[in-house]
């Protein structure tokens, strides 16, 4: 079963990014305390944050070791005051592939879906920002946050036998972006970002004791930085690097992980 999901999973978006012919740019972590001085344009040319969204977004990942991610948000739904304070929920699928390297071990796939934020087959949660400093007119500091359940598997190798789990994962951290721009284009079509942050999963301890060993604590820590360009209709792209902060006795802990991530749109703008 678990084979047929990754299949789909992967395949479902391609297919989906082949269709799209136009591309929009949200932040990954929506503002959800709007400011009291982003209303004071008509009520024709502002942007209310949508209540609900299907397939609005895609991502294909390039994760060290040569595994990569096919990820797709299927729904988003904003729960609250758009001009106020409202809840960003939202739920991806996604799948990865095995790497392809030398160096890294059977369980690698799950260290490195455990260490990323929207990881996981499935994945539900609540993620968003809130501006603490305006830096310049067109630059501004934010704290991010996140809060998530994925669904996951891992191989325990001494019963050889698939063992599925849930990973809870709390996010926190601050973010820098500033407007980018191509050529002959208005600034407010782009932006260029700077992400650092760090995460604290918690999983089930006797899975976690199969997958990667008695060993193994079931609570992880993770350093993260990230960094990215969108310009609309023309680049989307990220890259990061993720770290554990703990397990790193464990071999599937002990090397971070680069990851190179281009966007696309699934659904109408």
């Amino acid at each position: 079963m678990y084979r047929w999901f990754h299949v789909f999973a992967f395949v479902c978006p391609m297919v989906l990014f082949g269709q799209s012919d136009s591309t929009t740019y949200e932040d990954t972590y929506p503002d959800t305390f709007p400011e009291s001085d982003r209303v004071s344009v008509s009520h024709a040319n502002r942007q209310i944050p949508k209540i609900f969204q299907l397939f609005s977004a895609g991502e294909i990942d390039y994760i060290s070791g040569g595994m990569l991610r096919s990820s797709a948000r299927l729904a988003e739904i904003n729960i609250g005051d758009p001009e106020r304070f409202y809840i960003p929920l939202y739920i991806m699928a996604g799948a990865t592939t095995n790497p392809t390297e030398e160096g890294y071990s059977v369980n690698t796939l799950s260290a490195a879906e455990i260490l990323n934020n929207y990881g996981g087959m499935f994945s539900i949660g609540i993620h968003g920002s809130r501006r603490i400093k305006t830096i310049s007119k067109t630059t501004k500091l934010d704290i991010i946050y996140q809060v998530a359940t994925k669904s996951m598997s891992g191989i325990a190798l001494e019963l050889d036998e698939t063992v599925s789990l849930f990973s809870k994962i709390i996010v926190t951290g601050l973010g820098i972006d500033t407007k980018a721009w191509k050529i002959d284009q208005l600034p407010s079509d782009g932006r260029a970002w700077l992400k650092a942050f760090i995460s604290y999963s918690i999983n089930n301890k006797e899975e976690m004791q199969k997958i990667f060993g008695c060993s193994s604590d079931h609570r992880f820590a993770g350093g993260n930085i990230e960094c990215g360009l969108d310009i609309k209709d023309f680049i989307a792209v990220k890259l990061g690097y993720h770290k554990y902060l703990n397990n790193q006795h464990i071999s599937a802990f002990q090397k971070g992980f680069y990851v190179f991530s281009a966007d696309f749109t699934l659904g109408s703008p």
